[in-house]
């Protein structure tokens, strides 16, 4: 999970808390990096799946998701951003 800024933090601390307690593995990165230095760090650890929470996504209850495989994959709700994890564990295949 990357917050752009400070202010999204809140938010991305229970869309972690929402995920941690379905059984997903999540961190949140708040070290108030760049968001490009972020995403290269994440890209650089082989995280497979990050989140963006930008001020729009705040406003929209969304996240703006991005594979190591596919890149930038388009924003998703919470709730869909779920049921694509379950989809690619019960078919071992990568989002």
């Amino acid at each position: 999970m990357l917050p752009v800024s400070e202010a999204q933090i809140e938010y991305g601390e229970t869309v972690v808390a929402t995920l941690k307690q379905a059984g997903y593995r999540v961190e949140i990165d708040c070290t108030g990096e760049r968001l490009g230095k972020q995403i290269r760090n994440a890209e650089l650890e082989k995280i497979p799946v990050v989140a963006i929470v930008g001020k729009k996504e705040v406003e929209t209850q969304t996240l703006s998701i991005r594979t190591r495989q596919q890149g930038d994959i388009g924003t998703m709700t919470l709730t869909e951003l779920k049921e694509s994890f379950k989809s690619a564990i019960t078919n071992k295949a990568n989002i």
